[in-house]
């Protein structure tokens, strides 16, 4: 890999043997289910995180997209009743003929 990494901001050389200590804070079960994984393609879970931050660091920023979960769809339908954007029924046949273009 590199030896060295010259830091964009601060323009420091860093030494990229030496090796530092991340401890972080996970839920147990994301824990056991991504050790699983790791294992099943031969990795360990301190592998898979050095593989995150050697690609953040080639990348300049995440390796991946982040994006809203699906849950985004509750979203804009709150913001949508929010804005108003909302139609009123009398009863279900008049609601699923709206929705089905009858």
């Amino acid at each position: 890999m590199w030896q060295y990494y010259n830091c964009i901001e601060s323009k420091e050389v860093i030494n990229m043997d030496e090796k530092g200590t991340l401890t972080i804070r996970v839920d147990n079960k994301k824990k056991k289910v991504a050790g699983k994984i790791m294992n099943d393609l031969g990795l360990n879970l301190s592998t898979a995180v050095n593989m995150l931050l050697s690609q953040i660091i080639e990348e300049k920023g995440l390796p991946f997209t982040p994006k809203l979960s699906e849950n985004n769809h509750l979203v804009e339908a709150l913001t949508d009743i929010e804005k108003g954007r909302v139609s009123k029924y009398n009863n279900v046949d008049e609601m699923l003929a709206d929705i089905l273009d009858e």
